[in-house]
């Protein structure tokens, strides 16, 4: 995984990394493997899953290139309109909603 030096703090990191795969003996003797926690908090991990588990529901991983500039362009906004928060919020009609292809 690669990710922005500006966007990734240091906590974030660690959060990231806040579990190992470990292998213990079963009560059979056979191995298991079992994920442990190593650092208390591990919100940022558990997101990242979450988002790679509705991702692959919804069959992202086998998109093209292709494909995701469309989705790049279907959520971008037209010049026409403002891109402030503020502006968006104080409009009485919401923009029409777009359908993806």
């Amino acid at each position: 995984m690669h990710l922005p030096i500006h966007a990734a703090g240091e906590e974030f990191c660690r959060q990231l990394t806040a579990e190992q795969l470990v292998a213990r003996a079963g009560r059979n003797g056979f191995r298991r493997l079992e994920w442990v926690k190593t650092r208390e908090r591990n919100e940022a991990l558990d997101c990242r899953v979450y988002a790679r588990a509705a991702a692959a529901a919804l069959g992202m991983g086998g998109w093209g290139e292709g494909r995701w500039a469309r989705m790049a362009d279907a959520l971008s906004l037209p010049a026409d309109e403002p891109s402030s928060a503020a502006a968006q919020t104080s409009s009485a009609a919401a923009p029409p909603k777009r359908r993806l292809p």
